[in-house]
């Protein structure tokens, strides 16, 4: 038997993208049994500094220290992969990646890829201030 990947998820960013992300990873999973549904962990960090208003200058309080630590924390407690279910975070990718040392899914530019591959020539982006600055 192969050992599963496991799915590490900073959530808390808005406090429902996390839980979100979850529930449709239960739901779109093809299993007919427990167990062949996605090991998963998820942190919920409602904790984490703003991120549009750190990006906009409202705020001095980085979020990127939290990040790191939240995806170092996940990649510790045996998460394979990252998520991060929140646009505006993935602004400070490269730095995450960088500082952590995890796999880091890039949401904005995976989400573009499979827009791509469908064909789609426009899209629409529900977004903060801070994702589109």
């Amino acid at each position: 038997m192969s050992e599963k990947k496991i799915l590490g998820i900073i959530g808390g960013l808005g406090p429902m993208a996390g839980v979100a992300l979850c529930e449709m990873i239960v739901l779109h999973t093809a299993a007919e049994r427990d167990q062949d549904h996605i090991d998963f962990l998820l942190s919920s960090r409602a904790s984490i500094p703003d991120r549009t208003a750190f990006i906009l200058g409202r705020s001095k309080d980085s979020p990127l220290p939290s990040l790191i630590t939240e995806a170092k924390r996940l990649t510790a407690a045996g998460a394979d992969v990252v998520a991060i279910p929140c646009n505006t975070s993935h602004r400070f990718y490269e730095e995450i990646v960088r500082e952590s040392g995890a796999y880091v899914i890039n949401m904005p530019n995976e989400t573009a890829d499979f827009c791509r591959h469908l064909g789609l020539k426009k899209v629409g982006v529900l977004a903060t201030e801070g994702t589109v600055y």
